[in-house]
C-alpha cells in the first residue's frame, strides 16, 4: 500500500510504502516496516527475502520451523498459501521497485527515454553471463540474458555459500527497469499509432462447402484439430484476406516529429542553463572562498564568510555532513580554508560521488565508499580542480 505525505525528500514527494500483514510465523522471520521515501539496500532485501519464503513454500529454509509445531503449524500453513498474501506482497515489492526507478532514473519526457542508460549489477563468477549497459528500451536478446542471469542466480538459493543475495536483488531490479524501459514505449507507440483499416473477405462459396464436405466424409479417420487446421489453411490459400493495412496521416507524423524536436530543444537548453547557474554559484563562492578580511583599528570589514559550492543537483555537501571550507583567523586575517590533504579515503569517494566526478576511482566496500588502490592522489587532484578551479 502506498500513502503520501507533504514531506519532500530530494525535492520530490514523499511516499510512504506500507507493507501487508505477514502472519506471525513470517512476520518473526521478517519484521518488515512501512518504508518512507527512498528505501534502503536493507529494506529491499528483505522483501525479496520475504517473497522468496513465501513462495518457496513449504520447501523454503524456514520451513521446519511449521513441521516442528502440531496446531499452530497447520494454521501458520494455510495462512501462506493465502494467495491475496502473495499478490499483496509481490505489489508490495513492485511498489519498492518503482521508487528505486525513480530515484535512479528521475522521470524525463517520453520523447527522451532512448538517452537513458541503464547498468547493469557486476556479476560473481558463478553467474557466467555478460551483461552490458542498455541504451534505452531493451532488445528480446538483452531482456532474455538478464532473465538468464536471473534464474541462475535464483538456483544457488539453496546454497548460502555461494548465493550472494545483494547481487539477486541488484539483479531484479535491473531487470524491472529495463522492462519499464520498454513497457512505457510500447504504451507510447500504441497510443500514437493510428487506427488499422481492415478488410477481410468473409464470402465463401458454394465449391469451398462442398470440398470441406468433402474432405470430412465418413471414413477418412482426420481427427478435428486437423481437419480444423486444414480448413483454416485450404480457406487462406483459396481466398486470402486483405493485408491489415495503416496509412499513418502525414500531419500527425510531422507533428510528433516536431514535438520531439521540441522537447530535446528544450532539454539541452535547461542543461545549458543549469550549468550557467552551478557555475554562476560556484565562481561566487571560489571568489569569495579565496579573499581575505582584514582588521583595521580593531574592527572588522564585512565579513563575507566561507562558503560551499553546490552540486549539480543544487544541494550543499553539509546535506551529506560532507566537511567544506571554513573560516580560519591567523591573527592578522580571516580567511577560507579546505585542507583536501586531510581529508580520509572515505570522505574523498563521498565528494566525488557528490559532485558526480571520478565515477571510475570509487568502489564500494562494508565499510562503505572508497577510492581504488593507488588513485587517491588522482581522486584528490580532481576535487581539488573541482572546489579551487587549478587549471
Amino acid at each position: 500500500m502506498i500513502s503520501q505525505t507533504s514531506a519532500t525528500n530530494n525535492s520530490h514527494e514523499s511516499v510512504t510504502l506500507v507493507p501487508p500483514e505477514l502472519p506471525p510465523l513470517l512476520a518473526s522471520l521478517f519484521n518488515l516496516k512501512p518504508i518512507l521515501g527512498n528505501p534502503s539496500h536493507e529494506e529491499v532485501r528483505l522483501v525479496h527475502e520475504a517473497v522468496r519464503a513465501l513462495n518457496n513454500f513449504p520447501q523454503s529454509k524456514h520451513a521446519f520451523y511449521i513441521y516442528s509445531l502440531t496446531y499452530l503449524a497447520l494454521s501458520t500453513a494455510s495462512e501462506l498459501r493465502n494467495t491475496d498474501l502473495s499478490i499483496e506482497l509481490s505489489q508490495h515489492l513492485f511498489d519498492i521497485q518503482m521508487v528505486c526507478h525513480r530515484q535512479k532514473y528521475p522521470i524525463v519526457a517520453s520523447a527522451l527515454l532512448n538517452d537513458v542508460i541503464y547498468d547493469p549489477p557486476t556479476l560473481p563468477a558463478y553467474i557466467p553471463i555478460e551483461l552490458k549497459p542498455v541504451t534505452g528500451p531493451p532488445s528480446n536478446e538483452e531482456v532474455t540474458s538478464v532473465h538468464t542471469a536471473l534464474r541462475i542466480s535464483e538456483s544457488f538459493v539453496n546454497v548460502p555459500s555461494i548465493f550472494d543475495p545483494d547481487i539477486h536483488v541488484e539483479l531484479s531490479q535491473h531487470l524491472f527497469d529495463i522492462q519499464l524501459a520498454r513497457h512505457i514505449q510500447r504504451s507510447i507507440t500504441r497510443r500514437l499509432a493510428p487506427a488499422p483499416s481492415v478488410s477481410i473477405n468473409q464470402s465463401v462459396s458454394h465449391e469451398d462447402s462442398t470440398e470441406t464436405g468433402a474432405t470430412n466424409a465418413p471414413g477418412t479417420h482426420t481427427s478435428p484439430i486437423a481437419t480444423s487446421g486444414q480448413a483454416i489453411e485450404s480457406s487462406g490459400t483459396q481466398h486470402p484476406p486483405h493485408e491489415i493495412t495503416s496509412h499513418p496521416n502525414p500531419t500527425e507524423t510531422n507533428e510528433l516529429c516536431g514535438t520531439v524536436d521540441l522537447m530535446i530543444q528544450i532539454r539541452d537548453k535547461l542543461e545549458k542553463m543549469t550549468r550557467v547557474l552551478i557555475g554562476s554559484q560556484n565562481s561566487l563562492a571560489r571568489g569569495y572562498n579565496s579573499g581575505t578580511i582584514s582588521y583595521y583599528s580593531g574592527t572588522i570589514s564585512h565579513n563575507i564568510g566561507a562558503h560551499s559550492l553546490i552540486n549539480d543537483y543544487g544541494e550543499v555537501p553539509e546535506t551529506y555532513n560532507l566537511p567544506t571550507f571554513t573560516l580560519v583567523s591567523n591573527g592578522m586575517y580571516n580567511y577560507a580554508k579546505f585542507p583536501i590533504d586531510d581529508l580520509t579515503e572515505n570522505v574523498v569517494a563521498r565528494y566525488l560521488r557528490f559532485y558526480s566526478i571520478g565515477e571510475e576511482m570509487i568502489e564500494e566496500s562494508e565499510e562503505g565508499l572508497k577510492i581504488k588502490s593507488d588513485m587517491l592522489g588522482d581522486a584528490k587532484n580532481i576535487l581539488s580542480k573541482r572546489l579551487f578551479l587549478k587549471r
